[in-house]
């Protein structure tokens, strides 16, 4: 306290001892800028485009599943699950055809169109088209060939009509992913989602039409024939909702720079592309070879069901691989956005599926529940592994590390088909799932090492590079390989 004749310095009066007394003069304010912070932050991620397209691709495959649960639930009441097994195995090895046919074709226009002018477009949709249809049908026929000599469940594909409905459920399925492709690419998220709900609605609508008329026909016949017309249905739908247009006069050497720009990045994508989405067939070819059509159908609906929990970083996965091709200088925030995202969307399904995934498979009758139940939880846990798998190799993918993003899904698939094929037998299908998580979470940590190795390698050879173009040779004594960050 400042006193008459006290030249000292002068202090704030001291404070009355007793009740505290709090400076709540701030609180309210920096309540509101936390939650304008909070509030801006939330509206800056629903307009970033790689939120944007994982929604749509997550609500479409929400969408997707869940009409695919009701058309196998009253499949599974029409028909035996030996009959369901045998048409899943169809189902099986024309999707790992129609793979073959286009998943190469899929990253690449992922890569190429948002980079094309829009006069570029039809030529490159319709081509592309073309390429997935030959593809599909020849792949089909090397598959056909091959399966009816392996084993007898694949020995109704000798029935004509069988194998024309067999090429068409796998031309559709090929053809399908390219449209999707070019709607992600084109930023017309909506095409793909409607094109998927009309493919799913329309195959469900010919199995009820077939439950309710109590119309006798054999279960390959019904869900091949149904499938093919509705996903050709879609296609056409969707090609015109996209006002792709005709690609007008091509000359030869405009076709030959279009093939050019697809085969740069084609080879590397094909194999990354097919050994990511194969696992999912193979297992249940392997299954079929294995342990029968019955438990195939069983491990078919389990993944169906687990779906829930294992769709979600795919779908994530492609959207940052579309906004991380339109953005090259934003593609570790991208990576790190999509890593949030995937591992923030993946407990909750994880949750519902391993406590109630056995009343889920109830629906489909008493058999699933019994024979699925444990196969579902193995595969909602397998979950976790499969998410930081997809999310390094999209890393590997958007850094240029094609082979090395190539090599860890090629080992996936590998390991999880060797695994299937001695486990299924002896362990069951519960082995098998388990057989496949492993496989992703060794193929995850190779990813990292080769993520972190390839990295270094061309960070190594950035510096050189810019050291030789701003100084000249190196100096004497200095080891380029060393210099480099390569022993290569």
């Amino acid at each position: 306290m400042y006193s008459p004749g006290n030249d000292g310095p002068i202090t704030q009066p001291l404070k009355p001892r007793g009740k505290a007394q709090l400076d709540t003069s701030g609180s309210v304010p920096g309540v509101s800028r936390n939650l304008a912070a909070i509030w801006a932050r939330v509206r800056r991620l629903a307009t970033d485009p790689v939120v944007l397209s994982s929604l749509t691709i997550v609500l479409t495959l929400i969408t997707t599943s869940l009409l695919g649960f009701i058309f196998w639930t009253v499949s599974s009441h029409v028909w035996e699950a030996s009959a369901l097994g045998s048409a899943n195995a169809l189902l099986s090895l024309g999707g790992a055809a129609s793979l073959l046919a286009s998943q190469g074709l899929v990253p690449t226009l992922l890569q190429q169109i948002p980079s094309s002018r829009r006069e570029e477009i039809p030529a490159l949709f319709w081509l592309s088209i073309g390429l997935a249809l030959i593809f599909s049908v020849v792949t089909s026929m090397i598959f056909v060939v091959c399966v009816i000599h392996v084993s007898d469940a694949f020995s109704n594909l000798g029935s004509p009509f069988v194998l024309l409905a067999f090429l068409g459920f796998a031309s559709s399925q090929s053809c399908g992913m390219i449209v999707d492709a070019c709607a992600i690419g084109l930023g017309q998220r909506n095409v793909m989602m409607a094109r998927n709900a009309i493919q799913s609605s329309a195959k469900l609508a010919v199995i009820i039409l077939l439950a309710v008329a109590d119309v006798q026909t054999n279960a390959t016949y019904a869900i091949l024939g149904a499938t093919s017309v509705s996903g050709f249905s879609s296609i056409g739908v969707a090609a015109w909702m996209l006002s792709i247009g005709k690609p007008g006069r091509l000359d030869l050497e405009h076709v030959r720079g279009i093939i050019r720009s697809i085969g740069g990045a084609f080879g590397w994508n094909h194999v990354a592309g097919v050994a990511a989405a194969a696992p999912q067939y193979l297992l249940a070819i392997v299954i079929t070879i294995r342990s029968g059509p019955a438990m195939s159908a069983y491990f078919s609906i389990a993944w169906l069901v687990g779906s829930l929990a294992f769709m979600l970083s795919p779908a994530i996965a492609q959207a940052v691989l579309a906004e991380g091709f339109r953005e090259r200088d934003a593609v570790a925030k991208r990576l790190r956005l999509a890593t949030r995202l995937s591992f923030a969307a993946i407990p909750l399904p994880v949750l519902v599926l391993v406590i109630g995934g056995g009343q889920i498979l109830h629906w489909f009758g008493p058999d699933y529940a019994g024979h699925a139940r444990l196969c579902l939880a193995v595969l909602a846990l397998c979950a976790l592994p499969d998410t930081l798998a997809n999310v390094l190799v999209s890393a590997l993918r958007l850094y240029g590390l094609l082979p090395q993003a190539a090599l860890v899904n090629v080992l996936i698939l590998a390991l999880s088909v060797i695994l299937g094929w001695f486990l299924a037998p002896s362990l069951g299908i519960g082995a098998v799932a388990a057989g496949w998580g492993s496989a992703q979470l060794i193929g995850a940590i190779c990813g990292g090492c080769l993520l972190v190795l390839g990295r270094q390698v061309s960070a190594g050879r950035h510096r050189r590079n810019s050291y030789m173009k701003g100084y000249g040779p190196l100096p004497a004594g200095v080891n380029s390989k060393r210099y480099s960050g390569s022993s290569r």
